[in-house]
């Protein structure tokens, strides 16, 4: 007498041989290149980075409970105009701030959490801006959405903090977009 079991073992390895030809006879599929993403670096590897590329610094400081880094991470930093304006002018920097994660700053190993604490980070998230040599430009807390975000980077990445407040700024670009219709 057969069981079940012995009825179905030539079918069943019938079935994985043949699903196994057709796996193994597959291809795997060439990675996707996508020009416009956010390449994210430690702080000291971005530190670093910046000094080659003389490109400004952008520090996301987030902790991984934090709701609104969330949203940041998967609207804001999606975005396809945030992420080209971020490759074209920033180093863009991740800081867990809660974090035991060491990284080296001024030739001494500290944590993330302490480098949080040492840029005055009281809550999440707090996004950090500074020049290619690290001096501290200026920092926003909180969230924004593409919209707002691409304005304070054009902001940035232009140079117009050093003449302008951000409010003269928007009503600068106001003015300008005017006169182009």
């Amino acid at each position: 007498m057969f069981s079940i079991a012995t009825r179905l073992t030539p079918f069943t390895l019938l079935l994985f041989f043949l699903l196994s030809l057709n796996i193994s006879a597959q291809k795997p599929a060439p990675p996707k290149v996508n020009p416009a993403t956010i390449n994210w670096l430690k702080y000291d590897q971005g530190l670093k980075q910046a000094g080659k590329e003389k490109k400004k610094i952008m520090v996301f400081f987030y902790t991984d409970w934090c709701g609104y880094c969330k949203k940041m991470n998967n609207y804001t930093y999606k975005d396809e105009e945030i992420k080209k304006i971020l490759a074209k002018n920033f180093i863009s920097v991740t800081v867990n701030g809660e974090s035991k994660n060491s990284i080296l700053v001024d030739k001494t190993n500290i944590t993330e959490r302490e480098l949080t604490s040492r840029f005055g980070v009281r809550g999440f998230p707090t996004i950090w801006f500074l020049e290619p040599n690290a001096e501290k430009i200026s920092s926003l807390i909180g969230y924004r959405d593409a919209k707002n975000f691409a304005d304070v980077l054009s902001y940035l990445a232009d140079n117009w903090y050093k003449t302008l407040s951000f409010e003269e700024y928007l009503k600068k670009k106001e003015q300008l977009n005017k006169d182009k219709k």
